[in-house]
């Protein structure tokens, strides 16, 4: 049901700068901050997996979880990811508005 999920970013273009797990709400969502190789760009990234309609903020949350996911027969998955530029050098104008973005989806 989770499908294998490599890198999810591109190592040759991306440096990942941050990684953190917080929660929003009632769900806990991974917040990983990249950066451009090869200039100033910046990204903010807000992810979580529902898997059967368990929340998951990582890949092996996400993995563990199918075992009571499939002795409730919800068999289905989905993975949640927002993405945002950054304006600023520390991202957290970005970083707040996808959190509270984050809330609003179902």
């Amino acid at each position: 049901m989770v499908p294998y999920i490599g890198r999810q970013f591109d190592i040759q273009f991306w440096v990942q700068e941050q990684q953190r797990v917080v929660s929003v709400g009632e769900r806990k969502v991974r917040v990983e901050q990249f950066r451009q190789k090869s200039g100033l760009k910046r990204v903010v990234q807000v992810q979580w997996f529902d898997v059967g309609g368990f929340s998951a903020a990582t890949v092996p949350q996400a993995k563990l979880l199918q075992i009571p996911t499939v002795l409730s027969g919800n068999h289905y998955f989905s993975i949640f990811t927002l993405q945002a530029e950054c304006v600023q050098n520390d991202c957290k104008s970005a970083q707040k508005s996808l959190l509270e973005l984050s809330e609003t989806i179902q």
